[in-house]
């Protein structure tokens, strides 16, 4: 109930949907797994009983994960795909045609993901070489200077090229600003030239 409830609200004041966090720590512990699938399922049946939008966001960015989560998060994938057919709903957000899905945690500094070849190979599969009803339209959660690969990105030039892959990029802006008008210069330094990047692409 309090899942629907909060759909309730969202169909009140006009808000279309959400992405629902699926943190990855933990997700190998049955117990845990199970009841974060069934968070999902709720999310799922909500968005349908009220009409809203939805669609999963992994977190890679605990504090315990390595370059192993991303094997995890494929296999978790694949799972609730086959398992709990969360992209045949109605109300699952799609781009082009595919599920939209959400990885949070690229190439943040603070993130113990470092393998670039590893994470080359995840965004393939999930664009070309999966089965067709794997395949999403990738969105990254990166950080905030993820184009210039400075302050909170890593900084080694191969994570130029795991950012211009993902078909989607929704960097980490909070807390960047404090005023409106910070917010016009955070906006005309680093929005703006990041919108300019993405449409070159």
């Amino acid at each position: 109930r309090v899942v629907l409830k909060h759909f309730e609200w969202m169909e009140t004041y006009g808000i279309t949907g959400v992405f629902h966090m699926r943190f990855m720590e933990s997700l190998h512990i049955d117990n845990n797994r199970n009841w974060k699938t069934i968070v999902l399922q709720n999310v799922k049946s909500a968005a349908e009983a009220t009409g809203r939008a939805f669609a999963v966001s992994y977190n890679i960015a605990g504090k315990t994960l390595d370059d192993d989560v991303l094997d995890d998060l494929k296999a978790d994938w694949i799972k609730i795909v086959d398992e709990e057919h969360i992209t045949e709903s109605d109300r699952y957000i799609r781009q082009d045609g595919k599920p939209v899905l959400r990885i949070f945690g690229i190439g943040f500094k603070s993130v113990n993901v470092d393998d670039t070849v590893k994470m080359a190979e995840l965004i393939d599969w999930f664009q070309n070489t999966a089965d067709e009803k794997y395949r999403v339209f990738l969105v990254g959660g990166v950080p905030s200077s993820w184009r210039e690969r400075i302050n909170d990105s890593k900084e080694a030039p191969e994570w130029e090229g795991i950012y211009d892959s993902l078909d989607g990029i929704h960097p980490w802006h909070v807390g960047r600003w404090t005023s409106i008008g910070n917010f016009d210069n955070y906006f005309n330094s680093k929005i703006s030239p990041d919108v300019e990047h993405c449409r070159q692409k």
